[in-house]
């Protein structure tokens, strides 16, 4: 199984502050870094898309980015945590 690697230090202080915003207000940028991030160890490798590549990605996964959010901290503004959600109509789950 593979090993989940937080965005946070485990030590992290629980009173760092954040907002939740959704994650189409997020500039690509900053999302695609925190899903390279969250992906480094993953079990088959880490993600490897460039930048460009990145709204296609979204687009082909069907990610609603309206719908999805991400923990941003107050402080400098990094991407601490995200949701992203696809949402799947012909199933009924939205």
């Amino acid at each position: 199984m593979a090993r989940i690697r937080p965005l946070l230090p485990l030590d992290a202080p629980m009173t760092a502050a954040f907002s939740l915003v959704p994650t189409d207000r997020l500039a690509p940028e900053a999302l695609h870094a925190a899903f390279v991030r969250a992906f480094a160890d993953y079990l088959i490798g880490p993600f490897n898309l460039a930048l460009d590549q990145w709204p296609g990605f979204v687009l082909r996964q069907g990610v609603d980015l309206g719908v999805g959010r991400a923990a941003v901290s107050a402080e400098d503004g990094n991407v601490l945590a995200f949701a992203l959600v696809a949402p799947r109509p012909a199933l009924g789950l939205r």
